[in-house]
């Protein structure tokens, strides 16, 4: 029997107050007779901002004390799925009815534990498959009840993957911090979807395959296909597919149907009794008409604010309060996350011969010599790109990341956790090593403009203070170009002014001016470690957004458009000819102090840059340019949309005058001490970068070419494939 709640009113505690709290809070308040009361995170500081940003008086950082304290009727679990089982438990101690972000646990244990804790308590517990009740899922639904693709016979769930901001975030979202993250994010989407449509679902069959793109995910193509006693299912996980897909196909004796939840939309082909070869010529069409009438109501949806983000979420939890007040079972089971996690655990089991070895799990090798370099950032496409250089020229050296599972198993390259904000990480870090290449920072990515300082100004000084004390004899620190101001010629060598306007710039811009500066006063008052500064321009390279021009406004791949006019310089750093300045950097004798641009050419322009984009793609990629006279216009509508909404006049426009303006760095002094000249030419960039983003195989060039002796010549890279728990496996290469 479940317990029965006080009133129709229910008194709500949100546990977890990261991302997807906001759209809990946002459905909750939409109902009637729901009242939030506290919410809880082990960040107290992050529980107490989501607080005061919705209005309610109570937050804590320990659960417990919260239940006991505020005795809420319902509790959102909506933290990572390891912590669910413990969470669970102290909510059914209280008496608390659950909704639990899925997965409902981390494993079939975990999730018949707290099925188990719930039933003791007499509570409900509703898992969040919150994809159930998209609106075309719940349409698919519909219709095929209505029997419009007779008897179902088989079901085809996709999911895809796409990078979020976040990822790259001073916060990173849950998913990316352990290897089954980003499956046991995913996967339960496909996995519902396709089980809602089955009977007594039996053991899946499992393919798990690995091209090495996705680091931080232990398998990144899955194929699972489950029998069932009504039909069967595959499901699918890609992390790979470009573009992303979403999407569920139900096949029945008279049609099928397939929903796409990314574009919103419900497509049915079926019997229609015309002759075949009508049918066939008239199915386009059919779709078409389909597509158009689902994108009109979805743009109606948005335009009214009938369609808003997460509307299977505000469905399933506008139903699930619902059905407490009636006294009904959930709209989802407890049951159903159980057998959700019981599929996971069978799949990822599967897929245990194709898993990625993660280095933190690698025996430590003995008699090594102890590394000369450090390398932060290590993970990134810098650090990353000199990791590789350094492996492959047999020289030894430590790699640092925050998050080891992005680590990349390379020989002679010694793998290590370490946050800049962490003393003791990096204590560790800096442990024997003789020169610091420092490539850390945070960039691009959402953050506060305490957590860029935090990252690229206070990290860079905490770096440099404890390499003194570690006894550290160089540090090489990458700044960047961006910090140069407007200038009264166009030519600029190291000497010339800050921008006075970076803040208006962004919070790269900003802080990373602040931590040159920093620096710089640093080496000034400070004997070591030696300090040399690097400004590179745009780095790019395989692995990188292919530089198109110095701004490209949305637009397709193929025919992009670029901001200004074709005389518009691009100071571009081909990233093996940085590395060519940081080791030359390194291993020479500048002073402590001393700053050097590294820019490949300072006649290179908007329009040589697009000749070479259209020869290299062989036509494939041509570049369109639209006067600077009509994006300034652009700008300005942007500056006055700013002015509407936050009282305050935008900087659009000074961010274009300063990126389109006439710049150019000859890099004399980088020749002259450093002896520093780009090896490879901009053609041969552009091949290799554009070769990688559209997966055109390249050669693997001699190891000499990389600048680095080839009788320590060594590294490789490899995929593997499994089926079922490691029945074949087929190796392939993939150099980078």
């Amino acid at each position: 029997m479940t317990k029965m709640t006080k009133s129709n009113s229910l008194r709500v505690a949100l546990v977890g107050c990261g991302r997807i709290s906001a759209f809990h809070i946002a459905a909750l308040s939409s109902l009637p007779q729901v009242k939030i009361v506290a919410v809880c995170d082990l960040d107290e500081e992050a529980a107490r901002a989501r607080a005061l940003k919705i209005g309610v008086e109570h937050y804590y950082s320990d659960m417990e004390t919260m239940m006991r304290e505020q005795g809420p009727d319902v509790a959102h679990i909506l933290t990572p799925p390891r912590s669910h089982l413990k969470l669970a438990q102290i909510a059914a101690k209280y008496g608390a009815h659950m909704y639990i972000e899925k997965p409902m646990a981390a494993s079939e244990a975990e999730a018949l534990a707290i099925l188990e804790a719930a039933q003791k308590s007499r509570v409900e517990v509703c898992p969040g498959h919150s994809r159930l009740f998209d609106p075309p899922f719940l349409e698919a639904c519909e219709r095929i009840n209505a029997g419009e693709v007779g008897r179902i016979v088989s079901v085809r769930a996709e999911q895809g993957f796409t990078y979020e901001a976040a990822a790259r975030s001073a916060q990173m979202p849950w998913s990316y911090i352990y290897d089954w993250g980003i499956v046991e994010n995913l996967l339960p989407h496909p996995l519902s979807v396709a089980c809602h449509f089955l009977e007594e679902p039996g053991e899946p069959q499992v393919v798990g395959f690995n091209l090495g793109r996705v680091r931080e995910s232990a398998v990144e193509e899955i194929r699972a296909i489950i029998p069932a006693k009504n039909a069967v299912a595959e499901v699918s996980l890609s992390m790979l597919n470009r573009p992303e897909v979403n999407r569920l196909e139900v096949v029945g004796t008279r049609g099928r149907i397939v929903v796409d939840f990314n574009a919103m939309s419900v497509l049915s082909s079926r019997q229609s009794g015309l002759p075949s070869a009508v049918t066939r010529f008239t199915m386009n069409f059919n779709a078409a008409l389909q597509l158009t009438r689902s994108t009109l109501a979805v743009a109606s949806g948005i335009a009214t604010g009938k369609v808003k983000r997460y509307m299977g979420l505000r469905n399933l939890i506008a139903e699930f309060y619902s059905s407490l007040q009636k006294g009904a079972p959930p709209p989802v089971r407890g049951v159903d996350g159980l057998l959700n996690a019981r599929l996971m655990d069978r799949i990822k089991s599967a897929c245990q011969g194709a898993a990625k070895l993660r280095v933190d799990k690698a025996p430590a090798a003995d008699g090594r010599p102890a590394p000369q370099f450090l390398i932060t950032g290590a993970s990134g496409f810098l650090g990353g790109r000199l990791a590789e250089v350094l492996s492959a020229g047999g020289v030894q050296a430590r790699a640092a990341t925050r998050l080891i599972a992005r680590a990349e198993h390379l020989p002679n390259i010694e793998w290590v956790k370490c946050d800049l904000g962490n003393e003791d990480e990096l204590r560790r870090a800096l442990s024997g090593v003789e020169t610091v290449f420092h490539c850390a920072a945070l960039a691009g990515p959402p953050g506060s403009l305490g957590q860029y300082e935090e990252a690229n100004v206070k990290g860079s000084i905490r770096l440099a203070k404890l390499a003194a004390e570690a006894g550290v004899k160089n540090l090489i620190y990458i700044s960047s170009i961006s910090v140069y101001g407007l200038p009264p010629s166009p030519y600029l060598d190291e000497t010339a002014p800050y921008d006075k306007r970076a803040a208006d710039r962004g919070l790269y811009t900003q802080t990373k001016l602040a931590a040159e500066q920093a620096m710089l006063e640093y080496a000034k008052n400070h004997p070591s470690p030696r300090i040399i500064t690097l400004r590179p321009g745009t780095i790019y390279g395989p692995g990188s957004k292919t530089p198109i021009g110095r701004l490209t406004l949305p637009s397709s791949n193929s025919r992009p458009i670029v901001a200004g006019s074709r005389r518009v310089p691009m100071p571009l750093t081909y990233i093996d000819n940085l590395i060519d300045a940081m080791l030359a950097a390194a291993q020479g004798e500048s002073p402590t102090g001393s700053v050097y641009n590294v820019i490949d050419s300072s006649q290179c322009d908007q329009g040589e840059v697009a000749r070479a984009l259209r020869t290299v793609s062989g036509g494939r990629i041509r570049p369109m340019f639209i006067p600077y006279s009509l994006v300034w216009m652009m700008m300005l509508g942007i500056d006055l949309l700013s002015l509407l909404r936050q009282k305050k006049l935008g900087t659009a426009r000074y961010r274009l005058k300063r990126t389109l303006a006439d710049m150019r760095y000859p890099c004399v002094a980088a020749g002259e001490d450093l002896g520093w000249t780009p090896r490879v030419t901009l053609y041969e960039g552009l091949a290799r970068a554009v070769g990688a983003a559209m997966d055109i195989p390249k050669k693997i060039e001699p190891v000499a070419s990389l600048g680095v002796d080839p009788r320590m010549a060594g590294g490789g890279g490899s995929a593997g494939m499994t089926m079922g728990a490691g029945a074949y496996r087929v190796t392939g290469g993939d150099q980078r």
